[in-house]
């Protein structure tokens, strides 16, 4: 990953992110990256999303539980421990990562939590690094009778078991905020059967890459992040995670939800791949959706690979709804029957034409091309 905080640094039309994100996820293998509100409510649609990715590896069949049940482990740590704003909400810069490279699954995850369990914290996971595996068993059984639980529940009890599951230790980092908290980085490898020495003695405990990535997140405002295999699955979990999650008047919020499922249903249906032609929409094809707060507006912004062959169509439709006024616009949507039996267009696209009309304003797109045979598509709605 080489992602230059620079080149990134977006204004209200500037569409670069999507592409660099997506570019330099896939040069790290992220299978899936979310960042957004991490808490009760969402806990199970975010696990939804990750058992998908599991279940379409093949390689994991007989990992599969043991990095589902790492999974659960750090997430509910997460909405356990975690750092609460000032006026009592959860704080949303939470992170949740899952990695494959080198015969290698990591889970890695990013919350917020007080400076002064900085070193508790770190003092109490190099302890449990430093036992083997009767050691960590017997410590376990002795903290589990004799453990003293704190206000928020458990008795460190989610760690010990993440280390004993993984059988690896426990990797972790602390990044600076500002008011009294820090960022807590924390990493769980779990390794696929026949890795060999070298694979494990391969794996840096590198941060850079994960730290980068969550500031550049964080500075971009960044309410919500998926990064992944889109199909029909992890679009209605999505759409359940943002409706828990953006606080508005309804009559906002239901514009945000109904937009986004139009942005989400065409990365499901359309989408290609990198370097290959538009899979079953329960494979899924790759692609990223973000949500941005800029000055109290949202900013929805899909991003996805297509043919390029499909490039000046798609950017005919886009440029016709958007040489529309509010009113012409309306006009044309009522009247598509008419506009079909004159033939005076061919196929308009519906969900093109909603998303203008539901936003009022105009939609911002960009096509980069990618090779000879696909080109990224980018396209931003503003709220």
């Amino acid at each position: 990953m080489d992602l230059n905080m620079d080149a990134v640094k977006t204004d209200e039309h500037k569409l670069d992110l999507a592409f660099e994100l997506i570019s330099d996820l896939k040069d790290d293998n992220f299978q899936y990256v979310y960042r957004g509100l991490i808490n009760s409510d969402v806990l199970g649609n975010i696990l939804t999303i990750a058992e998908n990715s599991l279940i379409k590896a093949e390689d994991t069949k007989r990992l599969k539980k043991r990095i589902y049940y790492v999974i659960v482990e750090v997430l509910q740590n997460i909405t356990r421990h975690q750092k609460h704003n000032e006026d009592g909400g959860i704080n949303e810069s939470g992170m949740f990562m899952l990695q494959k490279k080198n015969n290698c699954y990591s889970v890695t995850t990013a919350n917020v939590i007080e400076d002064t369990d900085v070193e508790k914290l770190a003092n109490y996971l190099d302890k449990i690094n430093q036992m083997d595996e009767e050691a960590i068993k017997k410590y376990f059984a002795e903290t589990l009778i004799n453990g003293s639980i704190s206000a928020r529940g458990g008795a460190g009890l989610g760690f010990i078991a993440m280390f004993r599951r993984t059988g690896t230790k426990l990797k972790y980092e602390f990044g600076e905020t500002s008011n009294g908290t820090t960022f807590f980085y924390l990493r769980n490898e779990l390794y696929l059967e026949g890795a060999t020495e070298e694979d494990m003695l391969h794996e840096k405990d590198d941060w850079q890459n994960t730290i980068t990535l969550h500031k550049i997140l964080a500075e971009n405002n960044i309410l919500l992040n998926f990064n992944g295999q889109f199909d029909t699955d992890n679009m209605v979990n999505l759409l359940k995670i943002l409706e828990k999650q953006i606080v508005n008047t309804q009559s906002t919020k239901d514009k945000i939800m109904r937009i986004m499922l139009e942005m989400l249903k065409n990365i499901v249906k359309y989408a290609d791949g990198y370097d290959h032609i538009h899979q079953d929409e329960e494979i899924g094809n790759p692609g990223i959706f973000y949500i941005r707060n800029v000055n109290n507006k949202y900013h929805l912004i899909a991003g996805n690979f297509i043919r390029t062959s499909f490039v000046e169509a798609l950017k005919n439709k886009l440029e016709f709804s958007n040489r529309l006024n509010n009113e012409k616009l309306l006009d044309f949507y009522k009247n598509l029957s008419d506009f079909f039996a004159k033939n005076e267009i061919t196929k308009p696209d519906l969900s093109i034409l909603e998303m203008r009309i539901l936003s009022k304003q105009q939609l911002h797109f960009q096509f980069r091309p990618i090779n000879d045979s696909f080109s990224f598509f980018t396209l931003q709605t503003n709220i």
